[in-house]
């Protein structure tokens, strides 16, 4: 992921629009996504509204304590035909290693923010 901006006024919730911009090898994938759903601390799903149809969502389960599980999915379309299969091949290595940094940068966020929380809470 290179960019990831808010367009408009709202930053995050449902209905947040922010325009993606993904490097993927050699190219940049753009996108405009929007939060078609939410709720604080448990979902949070996007959708596509331009550029490359995806759609992602991340769920957060409470572990007790500071810790919790994140659900992290991904689906994406590509043009049909020869070009789709090609751009498939190529593009599935990158996309497991996005999903594998995606998951981990929650991962530390999700735990930095509780460790941060714990922090000021005492």
């Amino acid at each position: 992921m290179e960019s990831y901006q808010p367009v408009g006024e709202s930053d995050h919730g449902l209905g947040a629009v922010f325009q993606a911009a993904s490097r993927v090898g050699p190219s940049t994938l753009r996108s405009t996504v929007k939060a078609v759903q939410w709720e604080q601390n448990a979902l949070l799903a996007y959708k596509s509204i331009s550029g490359m149809e995806s759609a992602t969502s991340f769920v957060f389960t409470a572990l007790g304590g500071s810790r919790c599980t994140v659900e992290f999915r991904i689906a994406f379309s590509l043009p049909g035909g020869i070009v789709g299969r090609t751009m498939e091949k190529t593009l599935e290595p990158f996309v497991q290693a996005v999903a594998r940094n995606t998951a981990q940068n929650i991962s530390t966020q999700v735990n930095a923010y509780h460790e941060h929380r714990s922090a000021t809470s005492r």
